[in-house]
């Protein structure tokens, strides 16, 4: 029996260079995805520090997650076909 990856639906915010804030609402991996902790995350091959983790979700398995955002694409593709998703990687700053 392989071992189930955990993660949770985590809200992130992070400072930018003229004084705003951003926000992203993703998934963590159990590990990172911890109130205070502060992460990198990698997006189209390049890494963004400073991304603050302000509130965390409940723990869902990797299974259930990959449904999710099966569904959330499936529907995205449908009413919005120009939107593409972008993948996330994670690392613990």
């Amino acid at each position: 029996m392989s071992k189930t990856s955990m993660y949770r639906q985590c809200v992130l915010t992070r400072k930018t260079s003229s004084g705003g804030k951003m926000k992203e609402t993703t998934w963590v991996p159990l590990k990172y995805a911890k109130k205070g902790n502060y992460l990198s995350l990698k997006r189209d091959k390049k890494w963004e520090n400073g991304w603050l983790v302000e509130s965390t979700g409940k723990p869902v398995s990797s299974e259930k997650v990959e449904a999710m955002q099966y569904e959330y694409t499936k529907h995205r593709i449908t009413t919005l076909p120009m939107i593409q998703p972008t993948s996330l990687q994670f690392s613990l700053k």
